[in-house]
């Protein structure tokens, strides 16, 4: 008998495995880079070269699958890198240095992974060349996947340490894998040219793209700030988790209609989302209290709705014009991690001096806060006029 996830089941599968995998860890790395290497300074060194991997890896990845490998074989690479990231992180506490090839491995599994993603969607078949509803889809999948997981991840730390938690995402990184083994989608090499990615960068009739890939990069880094400003003020592993979790579970049946609302009226509505988390980012230096911290956790991740749904369904339906997916992919990754490289550089420059300058560390965090909303400013205008 032969199993199959018929259409995007399979990926939507997938999806939810990793993201809970993803939960369990994710939110808590910054936190824990913070206490291994006794420096604030060090996370942000250690995300950037997190995106150095990704930003090399994804032209890399890419001439791969145009020679040599397939989207599950691929997939499967990037479970094993995520492993052995895993266990860096493991020895990183008994011994710092470890963190250092973790977070470069991890980057270096970023494309292994999402490059299958991405194409599975763009090479599904839809009437109207639309792809909000899928979007949404995947989204609210990952969002449920995210909304339980740093809940029961803060738990799991709180009681039994870091190492187990650990272990139980790799568990579920590992069952990731086997819906995209059953899925019917395997194409034999998939076109890609980097030489046409920088020119898709380079594109005059891309300039808001551009700037909206580097802009997501930029809040994408300062993200990395939110988590640690909440567990310098409130401390302990499962308040952040619940603040997280809760936040991001509230937001799911907005987040089913938004794809759909975008199918129908176009992508106006990313303006809305750029405004609110605009704000949301200039304010979120007032939060002082759990109440507080949820609020603007809980409007930023609505925020973050509005312009990441319609900004991903643009970027699909870029990836089936004039471009190969994978020449627009990597021209984001490209973008969109030297973006992040370049913040976590200037928010770890700018640590080193909070002592000297800001003892109560405000000015620092409203600086970080205020890279976010530069980041997701530089989104405005991608509404979808640039295609018509």
């Amino acid at each position: 008998m032969y199993y199959s996830f018929k259409g995007l089941r399979g990926v939507y599968l997938t999806t939810f495995l990793l993201n809970f995998g993803l939960g369990l860890v994710g939110l808590f790395i910054p936190i824990f880079v913070w206490q291994i290497s006794g420096q604030l300074a060090s996370v942000f060194y250690f995300f950037a070269l997190y995106y150095l991997g990704v930003f090399l890896a994804s032209p890399l990845v890419g001439w791969l699958f145009k020679k040599f490998i397939s989207p599950d074989f691929s997939y499967f690479l990037s479970v094993l890198g995520r492993l052995v990231y895993l266990y860096f992180l493991f020895k990183a506490g008994q011994n710092a240095v470890f963190l250092w090839p973790a977070a470069f491995i991890w980057g270096l599994t970023i494309p292994f992974c999402w490059f299958p993603y991405y194409l599975t969607v763009t090479h599904e078949e839809n009437e109207d060349g639309k792809f909000g509803k899928e979007v949404s889809n995947m989204g609210t999948l990952s969002q449920l996947a995210s909304a339980i997981a740093p809940i029961l991840g803060g738990l799991v730390i709180s009681q039994y340490g870091f190492n187990f938690s650990y272990f139980l995402a790799g568990l579920f990184f590992i069952a990731s894998f086997l819906p995209l083994y059953f899925d019917r989608y395997n194409p034999k090499r998939v076109e890609f040219s980097l030489r046409d990615s920088i020119l898709f960068i380079r594109s005059s009739e891309e300039k808001k793209l551009r700037r909206a890939f580097f802009g997501s990069g930029l809040e994408g880094a300062a993200n990395i700030a939110w988590p640690l400003f909440i567990f310098s003020i409130l401390g302990g592993y499962q308040i952040l988790g619940w603040i997280s979790g809760l936040s991001l579970f509230l937001s799911v049946l907005i987040l089913m209609w938004v794809g759909r609302f975008i199918d129908r009226k176009g992508k106006g509505i990313l303006n809305w989302g750029v405004g609110a988390n605009f704000f949301n980012w200039l304010l979120r230096i007032l939060a002082c209290s759990p109440l507080t911290f949820f609020l603007f956790d809980f409007l930023a991740t609505l925020g973050g709705i509005l312009v990441g749904t319609p900004f991903q369904a643009l970027v699909y339906e870029k990836a089936r014009g004039r471009y190969s997916p994978l020449e627009v992919f990597v021209a984001r990754d490209l973008l969109a991690n030297l973006g992040g490289f370049l913040t976590c550089l200037l928010l770890a420059f700018l640590v080193n001096y909070r002592s000297r300058l800001d003892p109560a560390g405000l000015v620092f965090w409203f600086l970080a806060f205020s890279l976010g909303a530069l980041g997701v400013f530089l989104i405005r205008g991608n509404d979808g006029e640039q295609t018509k």
